[in-house]
């Protein structure tokens, strides 16, 4: 068995993580920053009652407001959540898919802190 670490290549590294990440270990860093940078979020647990395709995250601060559906990687939208990511979009909205490797790339932490009004934010400090 081949160990991959930092050294061995940074993607190749981030895409072994990844894919082992969870949603919900994903959802979990996402809620976890939100409280650090002061950001609402609203999360859609149980969609039962809801119509189809609501966003998981509505996150909302002075930047504005963030409609994201979390996946795992390799994970797609489905229909009915590409068909309301469309509609945010035409809309005007700001409607969009994070991945883990989105976590890892710093993707979402760059979006959170624009959105916090943040000059930069990193996991772990906002500046």
């Amino acid at each position: 068995m081949t160990t991959l670490t930092p050294a061995a290549g940074r993607e190749a590294y981030e895409a072994v993580i990844a894919a082992a990440m969870s949603e919900a270990e994903l959802e979990e860093n996402i809620r976890d920053a939100c409280k650090m940078l002061g950001i609402l979020r609203f999360h859609v647990r149980n969609s039962t009652g809801t119509a189809a395709g609501l966003p998981d995250d509505i996150l909302i601060g002075p930047g504005g407001i963030l409609w994201r559906e979390c996946k795992r990687q390799g994970g797609r939208a489905t229909p009915a959540q590409a068909a309301t990511g469309e509609a945010l979009r035409a809309a005007g909205q700001d409607w969009d898919i994070w991945k883990p490797s989105d976590w890892l790339s710093g993707r979402i932490a760059r979006e959170l802190g624009a959105l916090a009004g943040c000059r930069a934010y990193t996991p772990g400090g906002a500046t």
